[in-house]
Parts: C-alpha cells; sequence; structure tokens
C-alpha cells in the first residue's frame, strides 16, 4: 500500500496498536465519557468558562449563560485521550498551584459514565504536561466550534 492510498485522515486519527487509553478506556467505547477543560476568575460575578468534549465527539463551549455546539470525529476524541494519557494525567497532582497569580484557575476533568475519575486545577503557570493537554483540548474543540480560537466566544482561553 503506498503513502498516497492512505487518506490523511486515517493517519491522524487511527490509534496505533500500541496506544493506550486512560482510566482502562477500551476503544469504540467512549459513549460515557466527557472531557472538560474549565477556566474560572476569583473575581466577584466572573462566570465559568467551559469546553466539554464527549466520547462521541459533541463539542459543547460554555461562557455564563451563552452555549454553542459542534461535532468532532469520536477517533478524533479517542486520539486527545491516548495523547493526555501520554502525558501521564493519572499521575497528576490534583492541584497544582503555580508560582504566579492564583486570579484564574484552569482544570482538566476527566469523567466516565458521570463519575469524575480525574480532576487537575491549576493557579498561575501550568506544568508543561497540563499545558499540552489543554492546547490539545482546544484545538480539538476548535475543529467543532471556531469560536475556541478565534477569540470571539471566550475571554480566558
Amino acid at each position: 500500500m503506498s503513502f498516497s492510498s492512505v487518506s490523511r485522515r486515517a493517519i491522524l486519527f487511527s490509534l496505533p496498536a500500541w496506544a493506550r487509553l486512560p482510566f482502562g478506556l477500551q476503544s469504540g467505547q467512549l459513549t460515557g465519557v466527557r472531557i472538560r477543560l474549565r477556566s474560572v476568575s476569583t473575581k466577584v460575578g466572573s462566570k465559568v468558562e467551559e469546553i466539554a468534549i464527549a466520547g462521541d465527539g459533541v463539542v459543547v463551549l460554555r461562557a455564563g449563560d451563552r452555549e454553542r455546539q459542534g461535532k468532532v470525529s469520536a477517533a478524533a476524541v479517542e486520539r486527545l485521550l491516548e495523547l493526555i494519557e501520554r502525558e501521564g494525567i493519572e499521575n497528576w497532582d490534583a492541584d497544582s498551584k503555580g508560582r504566579s497569580s492564583h486570579y484564574v484557575a484552569r482544570a482538566i476533568l476527566v469523567e466516565v459514565n458521570g463519575a469524575v475519575r480525574k480532576q487537575v486545577e491549576v493557579r498561575g503557570e501550568a506544568f508543561p504536561e497540563f499545558a499540552h493537554a489543554s492546547g490539545a483540548i482546544r484545538m480539538l474543540a476548535a475543529q467543532g466550534c471556531p469560536e475556541v480560537t478565534d477569540g470571539t466566544f471566550f475571554q480566558r482561553f
């Protein structure tokens, strides 16, 4: 099989045989999975901003009372989970206080069937693995909802 006969999509979003998903999840069985990236300011009256990506590919953006929805492929969600597994999410501390101010907190949550399997909160400067994972979440969400990266929906992402 030549490289030209393989679709780019298959290359980008297929899991290699050695890929591992976190929390004992199995490929193709991600309907109950939800990955959330939240940003919260400590200012009074500030609204929570959130990106939520479901295992079936549904993307939901929330900023206060506003909400947008989009869709990405379920295979891309598997790739995201594989990436955060490689970044070591299962071993991250639940609370990471950065060296700078803590006026804004960011959190990554992974839920399986409504139960939070991992929640990691960072205030201030994020550690590299958290920064990689949060960037990947934002980029995947932007495929379904371009507002994530164009500056029109969120104030803090």
